[in-house]
């Protein structure tokens, strides 16, 4: 379920392609297998696992420094990003801020064309903001998962912001800390 609501952001739906067999559950929908491994490969190792974890549990860490699996996870994650700005209501000022300082005239161009290749750092925004998606559409049903970022919220950790606001403000360690604190709220704590 983890990996479905993530992949419904791409465009996987609800439901999971089984290429084992060559066929696919009664809720799947057929995807091209290509699109499906990029998709996995940026958000499967970013899962929260019990420890320790057995190596099959926490998949294979892409290697960002490697330009040729950035250029392959790039399409996804700017494809990703264009659902989550309609799916969380972000302006582009936002979405921008949020990937670490993308102008509006870039973000649009993106929209036109996706770049050959994101950073190491935009790819690890992609990927801390997909796990805070993903988090938020397994903890709560409905469009509170969307709304739950933009929504007031008393914990200390926000400091009298929104979820939203703190991210935008405090870059990578505040998503780490709101990815974390969603993790510990899936994990029961």
């Amino acid at each position: 379920m983890i990996f479905s609501d993530a992949a419904g952001l791409l465009e996987l739906g609800n439901k999971h392609p089984d290429f084992t067999n060559g066929n696919t559950c009664a809720n799947c929908v057929v995807l091209d297998y290509n699109y499906y491994r990029t998709v996995e490969k940026l958000i499967m190792p970013f899962f929260d696992v019990a420890l320790p974890a057995a190596a099959f549990e926490v998949g294979v860490w892409p290697d960002f420094s490697d330009r040729a699996i950035r250029e392959d996870l790039t399409p996804a994650a700017v494809k990703a990003m264009t659902r989550l700005v309609d799916r969380w209501e972000l302006t582009v000022s936002d979405i921008g801020q949020l990937l670490g300082g993308v102008s509006a005239s870039t973000w649009y161009s993106w929209q036109r064309q996706s770049p050959s290749t994101l950073n190491s750092d935009q790819l690890t925004r992609v990927s801390l903001l997909l796990g805070i998606y993903t988090a938020l559409h397994v903890l709560h049903r409905g469009a509170l998962a969307d709304e739950w970022v933009r929504r007031p919220n008393l914990n200390p950790l926000f400091q009298g912001r929104t979820p939203l606001q703190s991210m935008l403000h405090g870059g990578i360690p505040s998503m780490l800390q709101v990815r974390a604190l969603l993790d510990g709220r899936r994990g029961g704590l």
